[in-house]
Formats: C-alpha cells, sequence, structure tokens
C-alpha cells in the first residue's frame, strides 16, 4: 500500500536534561565510587567518616569508661546515698554532682562528641540521600541517550548539501494601538538525505531571531530571505548553508559528545557562542514514511514488513481507527521499538555500553541506590523515579523543580524510554540482609555501649531507673535505624553496618586499654599506700634475713663475722 496521505510522521527524542544537584560530600562519594567500585566506595566513604570523627569517638568513650569506673569505686558511697535520700531526688543529685566534682568527672563531658558524631551522621544521611537520587537520575539518563542515539543512528547526516530553508514565517504582536508590530522572524529548515537508499528519519529545525537588522525579510518571495550575522567589525555577513550545517550540528547533546569523543576543544567563548546559537534552533524528529514505502521491495524491505506487521496488530486492537492514523502509529512505534531494545542494551552492559545496571550492582544487590528489599526493583517505579528528580541537594527532602516540565523525566517520557524494561522493574532489589545487619549491628554496639556504662546507669537516678532508660533509649535506637533502613538506599545500610562495627569494634579496644589503665593505677597507688603503711618494717625485717642468712653461711665455712678465717 502506497501512502499519499502520510506525510513526515513525527517521532520525539528528549534533548532537555536534567541532573540532582549535589554538594561537595556528594560528589566525594562519586569520585570514590568511581574510583573503585560503587559498594567498595560505599565502603571506603564510610570509613573516611569514622576516621575524621575517631578522635572524638575515642574521647567520649574514654571519659564514659573512666566515669564508669569511677562509680564502681563509690559503689558503696552510692547505694549510701541512693538509701539516705530515696525520696528527695534533687538532694541525692546534688550529691552525686559533688561526688562528680571530687573526683574530676563531669555529667556533660561526653556530651559534645556526641552531638559532633550526631552531626555528623545526619550529614551522612543527607549525603546519601542526595547521591542516591543523583545516581538513580543519572543512571536514567544514560538509558535516555541510548534511547535519543537510536533514533538519530536513522537520522540524516547535517552536511550542507542536506539542508534546505523550507519556511520563513513572521511573529507579529500588537502593540499599544493595536497593530500589528513584526517582533522576530520564524526561519525554517529541513535536513533529509538526498540518497535514493538514505536513512529514513529527518528532521526540520526552526531558528527565531529577534534583531531585526540581522534579517532581510522578502515579503513576495519569503523563502529568498536571508539571514545575517556579525563579523568581527560587526559588518553584516550574509550566513550560508555550510554555516547553518555546523550550527545544527551542535545541539546541545552533540555538541558535548563532540568533545568527549573527538577530544574537540574550544575557547569559553566558542562554547558560549555554539550553546548560545545551538539553543536557538528547536528541532523536529520526523519519519521519512514515503522513503520507506517506496523501498519496502529494496532497501526497506524488512523495516517495511515489520511497520506493516505493528499495523496489522493495531487494526485488531483498534477497529474504529482511520487507515492513516494506524500507519502513523505503527511507523512511530517501530522506530520508538528500536530506540527501547537500545536502553536495554545501555542496561544490561551488552554491545558498546559499560552497563547501568553492572555500574550499581554490589554483591545481591542489583540497584546499591534503592532499599535492599524484595518491595523494591533495581528500575524506579516512576513515584519513586519522581521523588529522586525532586529530591533537593544536601538535604533529604524534596522540593519542586524544572524536571516536571521536561517530557523525558515525566510519567511519560519516562514509561516510554523504560517499556522494555519491565523484567528490571519486576526483580526484587535485594533481600533485607543489609536491613537485618544494619539493625543487628546497632543493637549489639549499643549493647555493649550500655554494658560498658553499668554503674553509671545504676546511680545516675535515686531510683536505679537510669539503667531502664538506657534500655529504653537502646529500643528507641535501633527502631530508628530500622525505620531509616527501610526508608534509605542499600548504599545507606551499608554505610551504617560498617560504622556500627567500627563503633563496636573501638568501644571494646578502648575498654580494654581504659581498664588496663585503671588496673596498672590502682595496683600502683596500692603499692604506693603499703609501702607508706609498713615499708619501715617490711625494710628492717628483710635486712634481718639477709644478716641471719650471712651468719648462717659463716658459721659454716668457719669465718668469723667479718667473713674471715678463724686461725
Amino acid at each position: 500500500m502506497e501512502l499519499f496521505n502520510l506525510l513526515s510522521v513525527p517521532i520525539g527524542i528528549f534533548t532537555e536534561s536534567y541532573t540532582v544537584d549535589i554538594n561537595f560530600i556528594g560528589k566525594f562519594i562519586g569520585v570514590l565510587c568511581s574510583a573503585v567500585g560503587v559498594g567498595f566506595g560505599i565502603i571506603l566513604f564510610s570509613l573516611v567518616l569514622k576516621v575524621i570523627t575517631l578522635p572524638f569517638d575515642v574521647m567520649q568513650r574514654i571519659t564514659m569508661r573512666k566515669q564508669n569506673i569511677k562509680m564502681k569505686e563509690n559503689q558503696e558511697r552510692m547505694e549510701k546515698l541512693q538509701k539516705q535520700y530515696a525520696n528527695d531526688k534533687e538532694a541525692y543529685n546534688q550529691k552525686v554532682m559533688e561526688m562528680y566534682k571530687e573526683n574530676g568527672m563531669s555529667m556533660f563531658s561526653s556530651c559534645l562528641p556526641m552531638i559532633l558524631s550526631m552531626v555528623i551522621f545526619f550529614i551522612a544521611i543527607a549525603a546519601f540521600n542526595s547521591y542516591s537520587a543523583y545516581a538513580n537520575v543519572e543512571n536514567y539518563n544514560q538509558l535516555v541517550a541510548a534511547y535519543n542515539s537510536a533514533i538519530i543512528r536513522e537520522i540524516a547526516d547535517v552536511k550542507e548539501e542536506n539542508v534546505s530553508l523550507t519556511d520563513v514565517r513572521v511573529k507579529t504582536e500588537k502593540d499599544e494601538n493595536d497593530q500589528d508590530v513584526v517582533t522576530a522572524y520564524y526561519f525554517i529548515y529541513t535536513v533529509e538525505d538526498k540518497a535514493a537508499n538514505g536513512k529514513p528519519l529527518f528532521f526540520t529545525a526552526t531558528y527565531e531571531e529577534d534583531n531585526l537588522d540581522l534579517v532581510s525579510f522578502n515579503e513576495t518571495e519569503p523563502l529568498k530571505s536571508v539571514r545575517y550575522k556579525l563579523d568581527a567589525e560587526n559588518n553584516k555577513v550574509a550566513i550560508e548553508n555550510k554555516d547553518i550545517a555546523v550550527f545544527l550540528q551542535h545541539d546541545l547533546n552533540a555538541f558535548y559528545k563532540a568533545q568527549a569523543e573527538n577530544h574537540v576543544t574550544y575557547t569559553s567563548a566558542e562554547k558560549k557562542a555554539i550553546k548560545e546559537e545551538a539553543g536557538r534552533y528547536e528541532k523536529s524528529y520526523l519519519i521519512n514514511d514515503e522513503k520507506i514505502a517506496a523501498g519496502k521491495d529494496g532497501h526497506f524491505k524488512d523495516v517495511y514488513a515489520a511497520i506493516e506487521q505493528i499495523k496489522t496488530d493495531l487494526q485488531t486492537a483498534n477497529p474504529d481507527e482511520t487507515e492513516d492514523n494506524l500507519w502513523a502509529l505503527a511507523y512511530k512505534n517501530y522506530f520508538e521499538s528500536i530506540a527501547q531494545t537500545e536502553v536495554v542494551a545501555a542496561y544490561n552492559g551488552t554491545g558498546d555500553y559499560s552497563g547501568v545496571a553492572n555500574n550499581t550492582k554490589f554483591l545481591w544487590i542489583k540497584n546499591v541506590w534503592v532499599t535492599d528489599a524484595m518491595y523494591k526493583n533495581p528500575v524506579l517505579e516512576y513515584k519513586d523515579f519522581e521523588t529522586a528528580i525532586a529530591t533537593k541537594s544536601g538535604c533529604s527532602c524534596t522540593t519542586s523543580n524544572k524536571a516536571a516540565q521536561i517530557s523525558a523525566y515525566q510519567k511519560d517520557g519516562y514509561n516510554k524510554v523504560t517499556a522494555k524494561l519491565s523484567k528490571q522493574k519486576d526483580q526484587f532489589n535485594g533481600y533485607f540482609v543489609l536491613i537485618a545487619l544494619s539493625i543487628g549491628t546497632i543493637l549489639l554496639q549499643q549493647f555493649v555501649s550500655m554494658r560498658a556504662q553499668k554503674e553509671q546507669q545504676k546511680y545516675s537516678s535515686v531510683d536505679g531507673q537510669g539503667a531502664g532508660q538506657q534500655k529504653m533509649m537502646m529500643i528507641v535506637m535501633t527502631g530508628m535505624f530500622a525505620i531509616f533502613s527501610f526508608m534509605y538506599s542499600s548504599a545507606f545500610s551499608i554505610y551504617l553496618i560498617v560504622s556500627n562495627v567500627f563503633s563496636l569494634g573501638s568501644t571494646l579496644l578502648i575498654n580494654k586499654i581504659v581498664d588496663k589503665a585503671a588496673e596498672s593505677k590502682d595496683a600502683k597507688a596500692a603499692e604506693k599506700k603499703f609501702n607508706e603503711r609498713y615499708g619501715g618494717r617490711v625494710a628492717a625485717a628483710r635486712s634481718a634475713g639477709q644478716q641471719a642468712a650471712r651468719d648462717k653461711k659463716n658459721k659454716k665455712t668457719g669465718n668469723n663475722a667479718n667473713g674471715k678465717n678463724k686461725k
């Protein structure tokens, strides 16, 4: 069937991109993940944070352990105070403060390091949440780039001979006298492959010029209108097709791609000029359906057959739809399907792609920037993706942003790009392992810390309820960490586990060192006290014993008291 009624079926690509802003901490996470891999990068970042806070953690734990030892040493006194002031909490607290002062202790000496650690902790939450959103959006951007590249491969190359001016329009606005005034000109260029068996897609580019002095408009024959540019001496120079071709080649995506792949370098002024000029073109991508239909028995035989099958399927599903609309939709679906297949390759890492999946998986987790849970999937559902694109830099909150106005990040655009990733949208991202480990390690770490402060908790209140309050705090802290583990990404759970294990190890080591130091100090103090009390007697007894031993020896050998032989 020949398509005489269809002209240039439109097909969209996503020309505008968006990214989540991240602060310097997020950028540091990115550098580490790029250097050693995503999982080990997160572990390394977690260790760096712990090393930064280590001096404060050590100070806090040493202080708390020493206070607990002091409490233990004053156990009898504290028990007497509890009995004496059982009905007067205020007086008891006053006596406890006096005891603290006598022993050089402070109830608040460990608060500052604890506050600092909590500040670092919440900074880490914000950083991981922000970077997780950034990573998920950037990974999606790779899929969008793959989608676009598949379509662009089918588009006619931008060459001077392929660029033609197809329309010039006048833009007018009403002035204060309700008269039409020209405010800009629209130049519409078409880029199309002239070869008989050329690429089946092309595009039109609309350029808006609001500087009327740079346009010579021909009202009689608009296609003979001329655009100008200003040279270095500000002389007007007519713009030729080769100039148009250069700028059309440098739309923003192609501009950055050229720099990366061909090592093209530009000065800052050149970059600015190219970006400004390229940004003034609005492109419409089109399928040359007539060219495909004309080559259905030759170059486009397989393409046309596939499109015809799609059209047949559409007709079965939509029997009331017009023939022209069915063909138009079939052409569009065919090329979109090619692009969606490219997205799958970009995700899995086939062909020339490194693979989004390969850059996000760690151990059993398919996407570390998503929760390690069976109710989460490595490719986000749109509602989760919508949250990611709205994440504000440096915090876990969300805010409105320009992404909501960009087609690639709206629901229809997202679902179109990820249409063939339904398998990845149904897969389990994890099995709650990291969540269980993060909860388990914080519970163990809290338990060890609580045991290390047993006496301090016991005598912190007159009724001995301090220990119970500490247990409640342990439960609350564990519950809070559990909520965080379920709320945030696997990357954050990894951070929690590394942080908890590090804290647990440092607590055990510090407690052992402090206890050893206390035992050594107590032993020296006891020896000193003993010597002060019994030192003279012990020395005299030792001297007498030594003399008796000498006398006995001399008697056996026949020597006198001075050790000389008797004659």
